[in-house]
């Protein structure tokens, strides 16, 4: 397995565009490590706006499509080889985006009302998601083999899923 500030290199070279998934060891401890601390950092950042309780369901429910949608677009593709090196760029790549967000959403979270809320933190919280979703298009079109266009698409569409799934969710936990 790879020395740990070497994960944390390729990793960063990921969310810089520079690396991809298949540059991240197919190793069942880095991809447990990764999924645990995805899961923590997420139901951090989740916490923010939710108990606990709900944090822990909203963040389970966001790994588990994450791992099921990646299983589906690799299986047809048939290359599902590639599943745990993906997985571990998808979950490392969200566990330093929520490292990064954090602080933002803490400011937000704290704020009385919505225009309490500096432009700047709105800025920077916008860019790091427009980021984010450049860095998963560029996981989906390494570990898929195709084109940026299908990546972006593919991306989108991942993403709309995700936000309906967890607006559902939520919807559920609060009624």
């Amino acid at each position: 397995m790879m020395p740990l500030m070497k994960i944390i290199r390729t990793l960063t070279d990921i969310c810089l565009l520079r690396a991809g998934p298949e540059d991240l060891p197919a190793s069942p401890v880095l991809f447990r490590a990764l999924l645990a601390l995805y899961f923590v950092v997420g139901l951090v950042v989740n916490q923010l706006q939710s108990k606990l309780h709900d944090s822990v369901l909203l963040t389970g429910v966001e790994l588990i499509l994450m791992m099921v949608v990646v299983a589906i677009l690799l299986h047809f593709r048939r290359l599902n080889t590639r599943y745990q090196q993906t997985i571990s760029a998808m979950a490392g790549t969200g566990v330093l985006f929520g490292i990064l967000a954090w602080p933002l959403l803490s400011v937000i979270a704290g704020s009385e009302t919505d225009f309490d809320v500096s432009p700047i933190i709105m800025t920077l919280l916008a860019v790091l998601l427009i980021w984010s979703l450049l860095v998963t298009a560029h996981i989906f079109r390494r570990a898929l083999d195709i084109g940026p266009g299908q990546a972006v698409i593919i991306t989108v569409v991942y993403t709309t899923g995700m936000l309906i799934v967890a607006a559902m969710v939520m919807s559920g936990i609060t009624s």
